[in-house]
């Protein structure tokens, strides 16, 4: 009986691609799929170290792209903080970029480590970040940022989609609605009945949300910040009536979260 030799079949081995004849531009796509193939498993398989290739680094840019701006989404979808999601939301994509950078530039020496920890006592935020959901958001994108500088793609991708299912078993069965949040201020002038209870008792009959952030008294003013969430435009001008028919004399303004600054 004759032994009948099998080989395993390889769709784009260095083999096939030496039988195939050139295009007709003179070139073998084969040649092209072969690259591909090596440069994305050097990509996917290479440890923790500096990136040694262009492709490597423009794949980790593309990534962090991706994963920065689902965080991003996620964040928009499922948060619950108060202040403006939206606006927040759009600096994700920029900070993983520029953390992948800084991580790819600073990997190759120690002197530049040393620099960057020196560059960066000297940053100093205007406005602390307050909300633990938006810190731990910025973690997230940092950390992508970090893995993809150090060349850890594969690891970065799992560990953030499974960042990203956590966050979502935790909203699961609450509402995802995209909730408008606004800026109340209100100066009560030579109000000596005023009622902080019956102002928040008024605030939850007409809104979704609200969230008491600044309260300034003195002998003859009474100054009240709120982030609100009202139901509707009609919910917004009964508040105001009820308000404007207790206290004669009151100041009002509504806008949006990112239009006032704290200090």
């Amino acid at each position: 009986m004759t032994a009948i030799r099998t080989e395993a079949y390889r769709p784009f081995s260095r083999r096939a691609s030496a039988t195939r004849k050139p295009g007709p531009a003179g070139g073998n796509h084969f040649d092209v799929l072969d690259s591909f193939n090596k440069i994305t498993s050097e990509w996917l398989n290479q440890g923790a170290g500096s990136i040694a290739s262009l492709p490597q680094f423009l794949l980790n840019l593309v990534l962090a792209l991706v994963l920065s701006n689902l965080v991003a989404r996620f964040y928009v979808a499922y948060g619950r903080s108060l202040s403006n999601r939206r606006a927040f939301a759009k600096t994700f994509v920029l900070l993983a970029v520029v953390t992948t950078l800084i991580i790819v530039t600073v990997s190759a020496s120690l002197a530049l480590s040393l620099g960057l920890v020196g560059a960066l006592s000297i940053v100093r935020f205007r406005a602390a970040i307050k909300d633990p959901e938006e810190l731990v958001h910025l973690f997230l994108v940092i950390g992508i940022g970090i893995g993809l500088g150090a060349n850890r793609p594969l690891f970065t991708t799992v560990g953030c989609l499974v960042c990203l299912a956590v966050i979502r078993l935790q909203r699961r069965g609450g509402d995802r609605a995209d909730i408008d949040h606004k800026i109340l201020s209100l100066e009560f002038v030579e109000e000596p009945d005023f009622e902080l209870r019956w102002l928040t008792d008024l605030l939850g009959e007409s809104t979704s949300q609200y969230s008491l952030r600044r309260l300034d008294e003195s002998p003859d003013r009474v100054e009240v910040v709120f982030v609100v969430a009202f139901a509707g435009l009609d919910a917004f001008e009964t508040f105001k009536q009820a308000v404007r028919a207790k206290h004669a004399v009151v100041n009002l303004t509504l806008l949006e979260p990112g239009l006032l600054v704290e200090d």
